[in-house]
């Protein structure tokens, strides 16, 4: 009992520190430092050192991924409120913006609509994946899997590039 009361002190020790800089909710900030404390519990060799310094470590390494994916999200659809993407009622984005990008997705042919979809419904997913380069391998594998072939994923990816330029200028 006394090692799970120090563990979930050390887990909000870094969700504490995270929250003392980036302002982001405790509560948030503590869940996904636990995640991290799991990761830590799957992969700690015991031969390599302590416990807690290597949960420590992948605690920190993960909130710092899931900040930086969160980020990337907000950057990628700044017109959708947060949740928009789950269909959470009361985070809608402005109308303008919302109707804008509604028409450019209806425009697109429906393989771009299937790419689009399998991005939306997991966001995070792909930007936990890294760079841009990598998250487009990671599409390239996902639809190649489902059997496209590659001049049909290099025009979805085209057209999608093209509108989004579109509604960028």
């Amino acid at each position: 009992m006394n090692h799970v009361k120090k563990d979930i002190k050390l887990i909000l020790k870094i969700a504490w520190g995270f929250h003392k800089s980036t302002g982001i909710d405790i509560r948030e900030l503590f869940n996904e430092a636990y995640l991290g404390y799991i990761k830590s519990l799957e992969t700690h060799d015991p031969e390599k050192g302590k416990l807690s310094t290597w949960a420590v470590t992948i605690m920190k390494n993960h909130l710092i991924t899931y900040l930086s994916a969160t980020q990337r999200y907000k950057k990628c659809f700044p017109s959708l409120g947060e949740g928009q993407l789950e269909g959470i009622e009361g985070n809608e984005p402005p109308p303008d913006k919302s109707l804008i990008f509604k028409e450019a997705l209806q425009k697109m042919s429906l393989d771009s609509q299937s790419i689009c979809k399998l991005i939306f419904t997991s966001p995070i997913d792909f930007l936990e994946v890294g760079p841009p380069k990598l998250v487009r391998g990671e599409l390239y594998r996902l639809l190649r899997k489902q059997g496209w072939s590659w001049p049909r994923i290099w025009s979805s990816f085209n057209e999608i590039k093209q509108i989004l330029n579109e509604l960028v200028m």
